[in-house]
């Protein structure tokens, strides 16, 4: 037996800013049952493995700890190399359009975070963590199998399929982060120096981590991907920026969810 971890980075924007933020700041909270990101593509080795334990984070709305909510995913593969069809619209009621999922399911679980210290682990100040394993009982209560069609562009690995979706109860779910930019940035600007992106109003430690894709309000292109969060008021690029940013302008985060999917393989 072989154990193995696998990250997903679940982006919650995907082109359309408004799904977590209004073009002048405004909330975009989720309400319950709605789809918080759609399906994400992730590859496993060729054959069954079975999912022993989920661990998900979930940065929480401007630099605060995350809700207590409850987060059911549901895991589908390719059938004769189809995909699963999109499980609908982000922040909109979900799942509402994936009409070959009878097909192309896997499994779900429920990782519960309406109790704090059960499924959400108490702290940390500017998030929340999720677990779900077959010892604590809550949710996920046997180990799926998950396996899917060989990817002929990765030879022996196989790619399978997560979405999420909020708990019918919740209504509180949010990504803002009232990461302000301290002044104008026109495109193509060397956001890739040390300075990078000045911001101000939330530390933007508390909202932004390498590798996360950023945009600003008021736009559906991406301005680039974090390079590095030198400190609370530095966001640094890994290409210039794509987008021209105001001054004011509050940047959000694609990525303010991350996955750890353990799994093992005979």
């Amino acid at each position: 037996m072989k154990y193995y971890n696998v990250k997903v980075k679940p982006d919650v924007i995907n082109g359309d800013v408004s799904t977590v933020i209004g073009t002048a700041g405004q909330d975009a909270d989720f309400s319950g049952g709605d789809l918080v990101f759609d399906w994400t593509p992730f590859y496993i080795p060729k054959g069954s493995s079975k999912l022993e334990n989920v661990t998900l984070y979930m940065t929480g709305e401007d630099g605060s700890g995350s809700v207590a909510t409850d987060i059911y995913l549901f895991f589908a593969r390719d059938v004769d190399g189809v995909a699963p069809l999109s499980a609908g619209t982000v922040n909109a009621g979900g799942i509402t359009s994936c009409f070959n999922l009878a097909t192309n399911f896997l499994s779900g679980m429920k990782l519960d975070g309406s109790t704090v210290g059960k499924g959400k682990m108490k702290g940390p100040a500017h998030g929340g963590m999720y677990v779900g394993s077959t010892t604590n009982n809550e949710g996920m209560i046997a180990y799926p199998i998950l396996e899917g069609e060989e990817d002929s562009s990765k030879p022996g690995y196989s790619k399978v399929y997560v979405c999420g979706v909020i708990d019918p109860g919740s209504d509180d779910l949010g990504f803002k982060t009232n990461v302000l930019s301290n002044a104008g940035v026109s495109i193509s600007t060397a956001a890739t120096t040390t300075t990078g992106i000045v911001v101000k109003t939330t530390d933007a430690r508390r909202a932004f981590q390498k590798g996360d894709t950023i945009y600003i309000m008021d736009s559906d292109t991406a301005v680039g991907v974090v390079k590095s969060v030198p400190d609370a008021t530095h966001i640094v690029l890994e290409s210039a920026n794509a987008v021209a940013i105001a001054a004011d302008d509050e940047i959000v985060n694609a990525n303010p969810i991350r996955i750890s999917l353990g799994l093992s393989q005979a």
